[in-house]
């Protein structure tokens, strides 16, 4: 019961973050969200990124657009991506496949 208790306010952080970028350009963080995916730093993210862009693109036309005048500051920006981050999905994330290749040449 209390696992199904986290999820749903985990569930619920998420919607208030996507609501809240919804307010914004939507081009202009896809843009940015895919110009994320293309860091080395942020390879093993991609299903938190992927699922942002995802939720970002279930638009209703009628109650929302896609194309507005106001573009998210970089403050905003990181820190919406921060709460992406520091959410439950980053149990999903796969480890880093770089530090698994430093440790192949070190003996235990």
């Amino acid at each position: 019961m209390i696992l199904i208790l986290r999820m749903k306010n985990q569930q619920k952080k998420f919607d208030n973050i996507v609501k809240e970028m919804k307010k914004y350009d939507l081009y202009d963080i896809i843009a940015r969200i895919a110009g994320l995916n293309l860091l080395p730093v942020n390879q093993n993210k991609s299903i938190l990124l992927d699922t942002v862009m995802e939720e970002l693109l279930c638009v209703n036309l009628d109650n929302e657009g896609i194309i507005n005048d106001n573009i998210m500051s970089a403050g905003k920006f990181r820190k919406l991506i921060s709460q992406v981050n520091d959410s439950d999905l980053c149990m999903m994330i796969d480890p880093n496949e770089i530090n698994c290749t430093l440790c192949q040449g070190q003996i235990f």
